[in-house]
């Protein structure tokens, strides 16, 4: 928990601060010597007593968890409304900057060709471009922090500037008219990517998930959803019945549709390295399959191998999903996790702990599923393991109980 808190202290202090607090609480430490007092009650034969222990660490579980809901809540709270201010700001750049290039496009197509003043609005271009700039080194930096600053985003700005860079020749060219025209796109691009900004952040705050997972996992289920319509396509390629032409025709659109895929995964590892996310292992080994069936289109081949080829692809991108979901241990931590739940009685058997799913594991499967953080994850692993120890225990008692 401790672990927790200090990642934690970086995003939110306040929730950091209680997670700590919680840590120290009298419930966690009660908890524990609770726990312990079971270890040596059942070691001592006192069944009765071991179970009235075990109960009790249990109920303080339980309460413990329900306060770990509440911070957990709080934090992607605060995250969230952080995360929301850091969008809008941008938005309101933006708009400003819209705002100052659709008045530079007004008065650049009102000046005559042999105009001086062609030369002031070239300057002024710049002006307005250097702010655009700005705003991308910004973008950039939260990027590192969320999937939220979708493609979209950049590919607005992107094209901005790339017309505001056109209008600058143009004006160098004294041809007002036609930098007007790009100042127009320019304009364009940025109101593309204010509107891109507003749909992140919105769907940011309907998650209540400020780092944007909920849309990075979407992106790689649409992506899933156009390798199944190539594969499904491809199948017609393999009956062998196709004329010359609507073949031709046929792998140059599958051809288009494949590349369309690889250009949306570069995207996908792109913005996953730079928010330091790992599990990429998956993603590159997608894009070799993926090149190597652009190859095989380009040369106008459909084999066997092709086939098999796009069928990996389609599984692992479905299996890279799955596994987005229930990333966040090292396998160290799973190693460790699996030697913290076994307990061995004083009789020296084992509890099984693999061959039943009990109360402990459904509560913390459904823990996992609801979304929480990585840390938030390990805390709760880590406090159910002990809940799963103390089940088991209950459990050999009633069996001894009983006999």
């Amino acid at each position: 928990m401790e672990e927790a808190a200090n990642a934690m202290g970086e995003f939110d202090k306040e929730s950091s601060q209680a997670l700590e607090d919680l840590e120290r609480s009298r419930a966690a430490n009660e908890t524990e010597s609770l726990m312990n007092q079971t270890i040596r009650q059942l070691q001592k034969n006192r069944k009765e007593m071991a179970k009235q222990k075990s109960t009790s660490a249990l109920d303080n579980i339980k309460n413990i968890q329900s306060e770990m809901n509440e911070i957990k809540n709080q934090f992607e709270k605060n995250t969230t409304q952080e995360m929301t201010l850091k969008f809008q700001k941008i938005m309101k750049d933006l708009l400003e900057l819209s705002k100052n290039q659709e008045s530079l496009e007004k008065i650049t197509r009102s000046i005559p060709r042999n105009s001086q003043r062609l030369g002031e609005m070239a300057g002024k271009q710049q002006f307005i471009q250097g702010q655009l700039t700005k705003i991308v080194s910004e973008i950039i930096e939260l990027s590192k922090e969320t999937f939220a600053v979708t493609p979209k985003i950049g590919q607005g700005m992107g094209m901005a500037n790339n017309h505001m860079e056109e209008a600058k020749k143009r004006l160098a060219e004294r041809n007002g008219r036609g930098a007007a025209n790009n100042q127009k796109s320019a304009m364009e691009g940025l109101n593309s990517a204010i509107l891109a900004v507003s749909q992140s952040m919105n769907q940011m705050q309907s998650t209540g998930s400020a780092s944007g997972f909920e849309q990075f996992l979407k992106r790689m289920q649409q992506m899933s959803g156009q390798q199944q319509g190539i594969n499904n396509e491809s199948m017609q390629l393999a009956l062998g019945q196709l004329s010359s032409s609507i073949k031709e025709g046929l792998m140059g659109r599958l051809l288009s549709q494949q590349q369309q895929v690889q250009k949306n995964l570069q995207q996908l590892m792109n913005e996953s390295k730079k928010s330091g996310e790992g599990g990429l292992g998956d993603l590159q080994g997608i894009s070799k399959e993926i090149e190597d069936v652009i190859n095989d289109f380009q040369k106008r081949r459909y084999n066997q191998q092709t086939k098999e080829r796009q069928q990996r692809i389609l599984s692992r991108m479905l299996d890279s999903q799955k596994s987005m979901t229930q990333r966040g241990f090292k396998e160290e931590r799973k190693a460790e996790t699996a030697n913290e739940i076994i307990y061995e009685g004083p009789s020296g058997l084992p509890l099984d702990y693999g061959q039943r799913r009990n109360l402990a594991m459904e509560a913390l499967n459904q823990s996992l599923k609801a979304g929480y953080s990585r840390d938030y994850q390990t805390m709760i692993r880590r406090y159910f393991n002990s809940l799963s120890k103390i089940e088991q225990i209950n459990t050999k008692i009633d069996s001894t109980i009983n006999e």
